[in-house]
């Protein structure tokens, strides 16, 4: 499958979770975020986990590098086919909220939460 096609299921996926979210939270209230600041992180399919964390272990960037990039971009595996790519994608945004974390734009994959 090419990029384009495993984008579109990630952007699904999320639009489905952030549909259910919305429709939990249609009632509340809405706060003003003034004097909030956020940090930011992206999701990102890849072949095989394993194979991009031993990627990132190889790279030659400092440790520094590597601590911001392990707590920033958050991978998950594309599996052998759509079903499983979406469970892995939806397992993924799962954990991510209950660390804070929230989907800001599904389409490239960017999160956030409250620092």
């Amino acid at each position: 499958m090419t990029m384009k096609t495993w984008t579109a299921v990630v952007v699904l996926s999320a639009a489905l979770v952030l549909s259910a979210l919305a429709g939990m939270h249609s009632g509340a209230d809405v706060q003003a975020q003034a004097g909030k600041s956020y940090e930011y992180g992206y999701i990102v399919p890849v072949q095989r986990l394993e194979s991009y964390e031993l990627e990132v272990g190889r790279w030659a960037g400092t440790d520094a590098d590597k601590k911001y990039l392990a707590s920033h971009v958050f991978a998950y595996a594309q599996g052998e086919n759509i079903h499983i790519q979406r469970l892995n994608a939806l397992r993924l945004i799962n954990k991510l909220s209950d660390e804070g974390w929230e989907l800001m734009d599904a389409q490239a994959g960017v999160v956030r939460r409250a620092r």
